[in-house]
């Protein structure tokens, strides 16, 4: 599902959708009339209101893209949220002087 694949049992999201996404939407897309506005962004053509991820509808004309179920050979697993190398540090606060 293009936007909302994390939700279930919503009569909204079906996987069939996505033969109907893959069938249409490049047709769709050529269709589309857009064009650029005085402060350069892009605008006109098909619109989405993504309010849950705020994606755009450029993400219907991308490509399907599939999950990867196998899992990944040659990689360490991560047991524990202390084994992840630190990303960034910060200064101890320093006591107030008395």
């Amino acid at each position: 599902m293009t936007y909302a694949g994390d939700l279930t049992g919503n009569v909204h999201c079906h996987p069939g959708f996505v033969e109907v996404r893959d069938r249409h939407c490049p047709r769709l897309g050529k269709l589309q009339h857009r064009y650029q506005a005085p402060t350069g962004k892009w605008t006109g053509g098909i619109v989405v209101s993504d309010a849950r991820g705020h994606r755009s509808a450029g993400k219907l004309f991308a490509p399907t893209v599939t999950a990867e179920t196998a899992p990944v050979v040659g990689l360490p697993g991560q047991g524990s949220p202390l084994d992840l190398a630190t990303a960034a540090t910060a200064p101890a606060p320093a006591s107030p002087a008395m």
